[in-house]
């Protein structure tokens, strides 16, 4: 980059027609008339110790460009460019509005005419101050342009110091340190170690009068320790750090501070990437959520509204549900699922290839949306092979999320006309009378039916700047419907079914138990099998459960099971109606295949196998049991005992007992 390209805080100032002063805070707030400066810090060349800020010339308001660009275009090639310093920029200045006499030979009556002509006439000069041309000025800027060949003669000679620092600290610190003997490698390494602590200071959060104060005593006790000596009065005139100073170093070293206890405004402060915006609808959805500084009256409770916002990128069209609650803590996913159900299924809007979302737990919902948004996109003809069709925003980064913008419009230029309006400052609203708040909307169904015909007012807005150049959101989709637009869209209940997670229940009596209820209904009344599938709400409370069979066809709706009375006959009837269903099931399951006689085709089939002819002995044993090694007693089933026998043995008993009976008296 040449150095051309910069221009130092004079220079600015010169071309912006402010002070030095003004130019100064300018480029040390990086802000100029709402347009961000690219300055840089320069070492060595001026300014105060040494240092002074400069700006990129092409980070100027076009305005600036324009008018630096023609102070210091000279229309002679053969003479050299100004430099950008405060100098070359008068001497292009001068060059400029003197350049064409230099086309008439000296001495030429048809020069001392241009010359005549321009005596007397007024125009501002390089610092936006009224000159008024005098010949001998004229005549000596032209002698002195016609002996050099070229401009630069035409600035003020530069000092010879300039670029160095003329003191060390100050000139009371720098005197005192000479008279004592301090040398200047001393002086030097002295000044170094304070304005480390100046910084040390600025970097934690010091103000200007307690940094001061703490390097002031810092700047003693170091100038102590190298051998100054003087009274405590005198040290402490002596040692007074001027607060230039302070002035010079917190631009830069506050940052530090800043970074670490204002992490949102740091952030803030961090580059940020230019990205290009899709060109078209259902590309890119921006969802979030934004408080409406609207009071409320419904019933007896007032309150705030939450808006949840949905933002196309392509056509900058916004449309947005509404939640009205107190004491309840925040927004929910059950609350936020609903504008993605509503935008999904209609023609105006429909699935998007992709969608930027908060990275609060909020939108956590959003994950289970991945396969129906690649579909989307693969369907819409998208080449996009991102990994993930849900993007998530940085935290506590409002500045990366687009529909932040739109938020701003909506507050400032449409919902502020509506009754009970009490813009952004929650501890301070805007009162119509002193010590009393506006009076609140009355009732939230008028409210959200207003709120959305200003929607629609924004959507018919046209926008000069930005995206859409001068359309408005709607004529610019109503432009890319004409052309062929058509959406993509998801029925209601198809969305529903994506945030539910599937549970396989056993079947016992009819009925699954799924968080802690029994299910049932009259086609799981007639179901047969062990197991099916229920698809459980994941962030929705439920009264309903939709049951599958477990190869994930179909089964029903299932309900609570109802409990009756002990007493009251309803039960009764109610059981006989689910068990009816239940013997129909059997019987149309039994007519459903041919009876079977099993026992006869057991029968049959025995009777029907080929007989197996038993093969010959190939040996046969024998036991010796006459001899004294017979171990073996051959076994003989057990006779049943007759009737006979077994009355003679119960008269056998009854002799034995009456014996011993009359044996027992005698």
């Amino acid at each position: 980059m040449s150095r051309r390209e910069w221009i130092d805080a004079e220079s600015f100032a010169a071309v912006a027609g402010i002070s030095r002063q003004a130019a100064w805070k300018a480029l040390r707030r990086d802000v100029w008339r709402g347009v961000h400066l690219e300055v840089r810090i320069v070492h060595g060349r001026g300014g105060r110790s040494g240092a002074t800020y400069e700006v990129l010339v092409r980070s100027l308001p076009p305005d600036l460009q324009e008018q630096l660009k023609a102070s210091q275009t000279p229309l002679r090639l053969s003479l050299p460019l100004p430099s950008a310093s405060p100098g070359g920029i008068e001497g292009g200045w001068w060059h400029f509005h003197l350049q064409h006499l230099l086309a008439f030979p000296k001495g030429s009556k048809e020069r001392g005419e241009a010359v005549k002509a321009m005596v007397g006439k007024t125009v501002l000069d390089w610092k936006n101050r009224p000159l008024t041309f005098a010949r001998s000025t004229i005549l000596n800027k032209l002698r002195v342009l016609e002996d050099t060949n070229g401009a630069g003669a035409l600035r003020r000679k530069p000092r010879a110091d300039t670029g160095k620092p003329k003191v060390v600290i100050s000139r009371d610190w720098d005197r005192a340190a000479s008279h004592a003997g301090i040398d200047a490698e001393t002086q030097a390494h002295v000044a170094h170690d304070m304005l480390q602590r100046l910084r040390g200071c600025i970097q934690q959060g010091g103000t200007v009068s307690r940094t001061m104060t703490d390097v002031n005593a810092f700047l003693a006790k170091l100038s102590m320790a190298h051998g100054l000596r003087l009274s405590p009065r005198e040290m402490g005139q002596v040692c007074r750090v001027p607060v230039r100073f302070y002035w010079r170093e917190a631009p830069e070293h506050s940052r530090v501070y800043r970074h670490k206890h204002d992490r949102k405004a740091s952030a803030d402060a961090m580059p940020h990437v230019r990205r290009v915006m899709p060109d078209g609808p259902g590309q890119l959805y921006v969802l979030d959520v934004h408080h409406i500084n609207v009071l409320v009256k419904e019933g007896n409770k007032i309150g705030t509204v939450k808006m949840l916002g949905c933002l196309d990128m392509g056509t900058r069209r916004f449309t947005a549900d509404f939640v009205f609650f107190e004491l309840r803590g925040g927004v929910r996913n059950s609350d936020n699922i609903e504008l993605p159900r509503r935008v999904f299924s209609e023609l105006s809007w429909g699935v998007p290839g992709a969608i930027y979302v908060d990275n609060g737990k909020e939108y956590r919902f959003a994950r289970h949306l991945e396969d129906a948004l690649r579909l989307a996109a693969e369907a819409a003809g998208s080449m996009d092979e991102r990994e993930s069709r849900v993007i998530n925003s940085l935290p506590y980064n409002a500045q990366s999320k687009p529909i932040e913008n739109v938020h701003h419009q909506l507050n400032n230029h449409e919902f502020r006309l509506l009754p009970g309006f009490i813009d952004d400052d929650r501890f301070n609203p805007m009162r119509p009378e002193l010590g009393k708040l506006p009076k609140p909307f009355g009732g939230f169904d008028a409210f959200v039916e207003l709120a959305r015909g200003l929607i629609d007012a924004y959507n018919w807005t046209p926008q000069p700047h930005g995206q859409l150049k001068g359309d408005s959101p709607n004529s610019r989709f109503r432009h890319h419907v004409e052309r062929g637009w058509r959406p993509i869209i998801m029925k209601p209940e198809d969305f529903d079914g994506i945030f539910c997670e599937p549970a396989t229940r056993t079947v016992r009596n009819h009925a699954v138990k799924v968080a802690g209820r029994y299910w049932t209904c009259p086609e799981l009344d007639e179901f047969a099998g062990t197991s099916v599938v229920a698809r459980v709400p994941i962030y929705h409370g439920f009264n309903e459960l939709r049951l599958e069979r477990p190869d994930g066809k179909f089964l029903g709706i299932a309900r609570p099971e109802r409990e009756f009375e002990f007493t009251d006959p309803r039960g009764a009837h109610h059981s006989a109606d689910r068990k009816a269903r239940a013997r129909k099931a059997i019987a149309r399951l039994a007519g459903s295949v041919p009876t079977v006689d099993l026992l006869a085709s057991r029968l049959e089939f025995g009777r029907s196998q080929q007989a197996i002819a038993p093969p010959e002995a190939a040996g046969v044993v024998s036991v010796n049991l006459d001899g004294p090694a017979a171990r073996t007693v051959v076994p003989s089933p057990v006779r049943p005992t007759t009737r006979a026998e077994r009355e003679a043995e119960r008269a056998e008993l009854l002799a034995i007992r009456q014996k011993y009976a009359k044996g027992s008296k005698g």
